[in-house]
This record gives structure tokens, C-alpha cells and sequence, in this order.
């Protein structure tokens, strides 16, 4: 079965975006984050087994402290 992946962007709290990047990054099924410019401040990538699993990665990152919003794109 293929792999659900997902971007995740998240807007993080002003001058939290690297400390909040790296905490992402130790998420199991985080397969890349990036701290960048523009209306987001982080874009993740996760790639997971289902929408399950996708469920539960975007909720950790939603509940991590200074994650202000964020907004979930899945690919085919």
C-alpha cells in the first residue's frame, strides 16, 4: 500500500520558529522540516502508512508550544 504524504505549514509564534523546527523533526514519520519565509514559517513533510497515523503526527505538532496555526496538504 503507498505511503500517505502530507506537507504540513505551520505558523509558529515570532522568534520560536527554529527552536519549534527542531522539536518537529524528533516527531516520528517526519521525514523533513524546514524553517522558511512567507506566510508560513515552517513547512514539514510526513510521509506515514495511513490517515490514521497522519491524524496523530499533525495533532503533535499542533499541540507543541508556540505552534500558533496550521494548515495540512496531502498529496497523491
Amino acid at each position: 500500500m503507498p505511503k500517505v504524504v502530507a506537507y504540513v505549514l505551520a505558523l509558529a509564534s515570532a522568534g520560536s520558529e527554529h527552536d519549534v523546527n527542531e522539536q518537529i523533526k524528533k516527531i516520528p514519520d517526519v521525514v523533513d522540516s524546514k524553517v522558511c519565509y512567507g506566510a508560513w514559517d515552517i513547512v514539514v513533510t510526513v510521509e506515514t502508512e495511513s490517515f490514521g497515523k497522519l491524524d496523530t503526527v499533525v495533532t503533535k505538532i499542533r499541540k507543541l508550544p508556540n505552534i500558533e496555526q496550521t494548515t495540512t496538504l496531502v498529496a497523491t
